[in-house]
């Protein structure tokens, strides 16, 4: 669960 979060919280970092 943590690392489905961290994955999506890096995603939208990248993405922004």
């Amino acid at each position: 669960v943590y690392q489905f979060l961290h994955g999506l919280l890096y995603g939208a970092a990248w993405g922004l």
